[in-house]
């Protein structure tokens, strides 16, 4: 006859985990419907940011970003736009 002990424990950990925005990108490209919408409730639910459609955002902006990074390059776009977010009381942390 042997005897049987079960025992829980619970564990706390910290991990550190490093997320490409290109593995970001592709991920989202790849979602169906509702997983974006999934995607979008959870991160406004945050209250660290919102997504918007693309078209909600100013075309003059837009234009000006695009043929910023047409002429100059990704770099300089992104810090045009970072420079415009800043403008609106908003900081870009992407690519910091």
């Amino acid at each position: 006859m042997g005897i049987s002990i079960t025992k829980e424990v619970e564990v706390s950990a910290c991990v550190d985990v490093e997320i490409e925005i290109g593995d970001v990108c592709d991920f989202i490209a790849c979602a169906s419907s509702e997983e974006i919408d999934e995607i979008q409730k959870a991160v406004n639910k945050s209250e660290k940011c919102t997504i918007a459609p693309l078209f909600e955002f100013d075309a003059n902006t837009i234009r000006h970003l695009v043929e910023r990074a047409n002429i100059f390059g990704l770099d300089d776009m992104m810090d045009s736009l970072s420079r415009e977010a800043e403008r609106i009381g908003v900081i870009l942390k992407v690519g910091v």
